[in-house]
C-alpha cells in the first residue's frame, strides 16, 4: 500500500499542518490523502494551495455531495447493514471528509466547478482512533483487503481508512459480506464515472510536482468510490445533522 504519515507519528511542520486541516476542513481526523501527500513531501505546497481557497472549494464539496447522492440514488435498494452509533458516526465523518477532499483534488488538478446545492454533514466528535492495519487480526485484514480490491478504484494501491477505522465494529464484515457486488457492479462503476469524468478541457495546472499529480488523480477515483459507498451505507442510520458551511 502507499506510503503516509500517521496522525501519531507526525512530527514538527507536518503535525502543525495536520492540526491546521483538522481545524480549517472541521473535521476529526486526517485524510489518507493528506497523509500521503506528507510522505511524498507535498503536503504543505497543496494544503498551502487549498486554505488559501478553502471558501470555494468547500462550495464545491458541497455540490459534489449532492451529485453522489443523486447518483447513489439510482442504484436499486441498500444493503441492510447494522451501524452501531460510533459506526454511523464514523461514516458521517468520512462523508464530510471525502466530500472536501474530492473537492480539493478537482481544484488542484485544474478541473472545472460542479454547479449543485448541496451540504454536509456537521463535525462529528468522540471518535475512536483509527488503529494500525498490521495490528489487525486476519479477518479483519481480508475484510479490508477485499472491500478495497473490488471496486473501480481497486488498482490504485489506496487502502480506504474508512474500512480500517470500521474494523472495531460488527459492521466492517457485514459491509464484507454485502458490499463486494455492490462495489463491482455496472450500476456502481456508472455512478463512479459520473462523479469522476475527467474534463476534456482543464485550467492549467501550476505549482504542482508530477508525483502530486498522478498522486492526485489516483485519489480522485478512490475519494470518489468512498464518497458513494459510504451514502450507500448511510441510509441504515438516522440523518446526520448537515449544515450549508
Amino acid at each position: 500500500m502507499i506510503a503516509e504519515i500517521s496522525e501519531q507519528d507526525a512530527t514538527g511542520a507536518v503535525a502543525r499542518c495536520y492540526a491546521e486541516i483538522r481545524a480549517r476542513l472541521d473535521v476529526p481526523l486526517v485524510n489518507l490523502i493528506w497523509r500521503h501527500l506528507a510522505a511524498i513531501g507535498e503536503l504543505e505546497a497543496c494544503w498551502q494551495r487549498v486554505d488559501a481557497d478553502l471558501p470555494a472549494i468547500t462550495v464545491q464539496a458541497e455540490a459534489l455531495n449532492a451529485a453522489a447522492r443523486t447518483m447513489i440514488g439510482r442504484l436499486p435498494g441498500q444493503a441492510p447493514i447494522a451501524l452501531s452509533e460510533i459506526a454511523t458516526r464514523i461514516v458521517w465523518s468520512y462523508e464530510r471528509g471525502n466530500s472536501l477532499n474530492l473537492a480539493t483534488v478537482r481544484r488542484l488538478l485544474g478541473y472545472p466547478d460542479v454547479e449543485l446545492a448541496g451540504s454536509l454533514p456537521k463535525t462529528t466528535s468522540g471518535l475512536p482512533p483509527v488503529p494500525r492495519f498490521s495490528d489487525l487480526d486476519d479477518e479483519l485484514r481480508s475484510a479490508i483487503d477485499l472491500l478495497g480490491a473490488v471496486g473501480p478504484a481497486g488498482q490504485t494501491g489506496i487502502r480506504p481508512t474508512l474500512w480500517v477505522h470500521l474494523a472495531g465494529d460488527p459492521s466492517l464484515v457485514q459491509a464484507a459480506k454485502l458490499l463486494p457486488p455492490v462495489l463491482s457492479s455496472a450500476l456502481f462503476r456508472e455512478a463512479h464515472q459520473g462523479l469522476t469524468a475527467r474534463p476534456a478541457r482543464r485550467v492549467e495546472v501550476n505549482g504542482l510536482s508530477d508525483a502530486a499529480q498522478t498522486t492526485l488523480q489516483s485519489f480522485s477515483l478512490r475519494i470518489s468510490e468512498m464518497l458513494l459507498i459510504g451514502l450507500y451505507m448511510a441510509p441504515h442510520a438516522p440523518h446526520p445533522p448537515r449544515s450549508n458551511s
